[in-house]
């Protein structure tokens, strides 16, 4: 294999390792929680994750999308890195301001805030990881997320383990984000290129926002629709059975980020094959990331009463461990996450935006409408069970939607 060859396969394999590496710190420190304090703060944890993940939509806007196709480019390095501070700063007081009006209690407040302030420093730095993958420099990226992975988990952990305050520890990890915010700006004009110029100029920013707004609508959706029933299941039964909730349900982030990143290579090839007019290939290539997808399902499903219980109470502890048998449920709603954006990346290499942004709209009303009805009768598994439900109504409904399209086509 030639140095170019190698190259091109190492840049994805790295940015998808550095990927996984640095979810997965999310979750071992949400794993953390449970073991060193219970379930109190990991109630407090696993709202304060969903409320942040909805926002932090706002802070990214749909711009490191834009940003990285953008070869031309129509905008700047600068504007980027302008623009993103300015949506970054809006999603931090959007965060506020929904944290009071929620009627959260003090100690939330302050937790959701402290948190979102690490993800800001987090999307600024996302920014600039666009500015490397423009360049080619994956490798690097990837990289500089396992470190920023690792050196979470120790920030978080040197000061929870000696304190036993969650406030605390995440004020240290907002610190060591901050820090590694600057180590990445410094490597940015050292290393890629020391020609950016960060200007506000509004009339530049403003045209990215209109050109980004739809994209960031968009993704809004993806998290919305898991967020729906964790908000409304910590009101009606409290943040400790929320935390065993969000506590099994943390790998759905993880593994649907590995599906998203596993299948974006067919998008490309979804917009060759619908411009040829090719169905089998759009049926065959969608066909081919189901199954894959309905096997890693199977397995799964399969390991639970092999592996379940044991390895719930391995990580999390007995507590949550008598939870176990929810896996079941949210294997299924990983698997169903994972075939939506099998089909949205159809609709995405088509251009048919719009049509994928109803799609998951109809999903997030489906779900909330279902979250009302279930979980004050049936709790967690009206929790789980109000996903599902809302995900296989959006998935016969685009299934419908895509056949038809392309038997017009």
């Amino acid at each position: 294999m030639n140095k170019e060859k190698f190259k091109t396969v190492l840049n994805p394999v790295m940015y998808t390792v550095g990927t996984i590496a640095y979810l997965f710190s999310i979750w071992l420190i949400s794993a953390i929680i449970v073991r060193v304090t219970g379930l109190d703060d990991a109630g407090y944890f696993g709202l304060t994750i969903t409320v942040t993940g909805m926002f932090y939509i706002v802070c990214t806007f749909g711009i490191r999308s834009y940003q990285i196709s953008d070869l031309k480019p129509l905008f700047s390095d600068g504007t980027y890195i302008s623009t993103r501070i300015i949506t970054t700063l809006c999603g931090l007081v959007c965060t506020v301001i929904y944290s009071f009006v929620m009627g959260y209690n003090k100690k939330q407040i302050l937790v959701i805030t402290v948190f979102m302030i690490f993800k800001c420093f987090e999307s600024l730095y996302d920014v600039y990881h666009g500015i490397w993958q423009k360049k080619d420099r994956l490798v690097l990226v990837g990289i500089s997320l396992i470190i920023k992975g690792v050196l979470n988990v120790v920030s978080f952990c040197v000061v929870y383990f000696i304190s036993n305050d969650l406030l605390e520890a995440l004020i240290s990890m907002a610190v060591t984000a901050f820090l590694l915010l600057i180590l990445d700006i410094i490597v940015t004009y050292k290393s890629i290129d020391s020609t950016i110029n960060v200007r506000f100029n509004f009339k530049e920013i403003s045209k990215l926002l209109k050109a980004t707004i739809f994209m960031m609508a968009l993704i809004l959706c993806a998290p919305l629709i898991q967020a729906i029933p964790r908000i409304i299941l910590e009101r009606f039964e409290g943040r400790e059975l929320l935390g065993v909730y969000s506590s099994l349900a943390t790998p759905v982030v993880l593994i649907s980020t590995v599906t998203s990143t596993l299948f974006s290579p067919f998008i490309p090839k979804y917009t060759m094959a619908f411009e040829e007019k090719d169905k089998k290939q759009i049926y065959k290539m969608l066909g081919l990331s189901v199954a894959i997808t309905l096997i890693i399902g199977f397995v799964a499903i399969v390991a639970v009463p092999l592996l379940g219980e044991w390895a719930v109470n391995l990580v999390y502890g007995q507590e949550v461990a008598r939870y176990y048998k929810f896996l079941y449920g949210f294997i299924i709603n990983i698997v169903l996450v994972s075939i939506i954006m099998c089909l949205n990346n159809i609709y995405i290499g088509i251009r048919k935006l719009v049509q994928v942004f109803g799609f998951m709209l109809c999903g997030c009303v489906f779900c909330l409408a279902f979250s009302l009805l279930l979980i004050p009768k049936y709790s967690m598994a009206g929790a789980i069970n109000s996903m599902i439900i809302a995900q296989i109504l959006q998935i016969v409904i685009e299934l419908i939607y895509i056949s038809v399209v392309i038997h017009r086509s």
